[in-house]
């Protein structure tokens, strides 16, 4: 599908509406972009894919091994303590822990901890218990609120791991560019595939994957280095713009950085 789109086939294929423009409609959508980032991730090794997150989360703890991944569900349907409806974004089981995401589509200020503190309430109520469970909050994150949160409710402890959709994408143009790189077997070619397609993914939802990110470092903090250059762009944004992320296409932004 993401290739459907991308290469503007999908008004064809769905007797759509010449007027109604897919790309745009995608790159709005918080519910397509977070399968189609997760759908894909979940292809590769579960060790793989536990370590794209441990290098794109906030203060990163000491994690588990998580062992296999048993199975994993988009937008499951759990009821809390009180009887109401919970729907997280996506539930992971693996072998030694669970996984919870809550995804937002833009990465500043969205996110809830009476959110967080309600899933954990549900998976408590619905779900077969693992003694290590863990909420990954992704996009949406406060400025200061970067460290882990830890929630308990009676016997169960959850920390919340804080993830911003640029520091995920960062982490992801390193292992493909490492990947370009090697390609000896055919695995080394599946999981450069996987991360094309991400890639892909990231940019039919409005994110910058091309030369920008290449003068970058590997732990640049993308979303700070963007509000900097600013004042400098003389870009005007307007106020109502502000809690999108700032998914500019700069051009020569090597002989910018050269001149500041």
């Amino acid at each position: 599908m993401l290739h459907l789109v991308d290469s503007n086939k999908a008004g064809k294929n769905f007797n759509n509406e010449p007027a109604v423009n897919w790309k745009s409609l995608f790159r709005s959508s918080e519910d397509s972009f977070t399968s189609s980032i997760f759908g894909l991730l979940f292809y590769l090794p579960a060790e793989l894919f536990w370590e794209i997150l441990k290098q794109s989360i906030y203060n990163c703890p000491d994690l588990p091994d998580p062992g296999k991944l048993i199975g994993y569900e988009f937008w499951p349907s759990w009821k809390n303590s009180g009887g109401n409806r919970v729907e997280p974004d996506i539930f992971a089981e693996f072998e030694h822990l669970d996984l919870i995401i809550e995804a937002k589509r833009y990465d500043k200020d969205q996110q809830s901890f009476s959110q967080w503190d309600n899933q954990l309430s549900a998976y408590c109520e619905s779900v077969n218990r693992k003694e290590n469970l863990y909420l990954l909050a992704i996009g949406g994150i406060w400025d200061g609120d970067k460290q882990v949160t830890d929630l308990s409710l009676d016997d169960q402890h959850c920390r919340v791991l804080k993830c911003r959709w640029t520091l995920l994408l960062q982490t992801i143009t390193v292992l493909q560019k490492a990947a370009e790189k090697q390609q000896g077997t055919s695995s080394d070619i599946a999981q450069l595939n996987v991360f094309r397609d991400l890639l892909l993914a990231f940019r039919i939802h409005g994110f910058q994957t091309g030369t920008l990110l290449e003068f970058m470092p590997t732990r640049f903090a993308i979303d700070n280095s963007i509000e900097a250059l600013i004042p400098i762009l003389r870009l005007d944004i307007p106020i109502q713009l502000m809690p999108i992320p700032l998914n500019y296409k700069i051009r020569n932004f090597k002989n910018l950085i050269e001149k500041l």
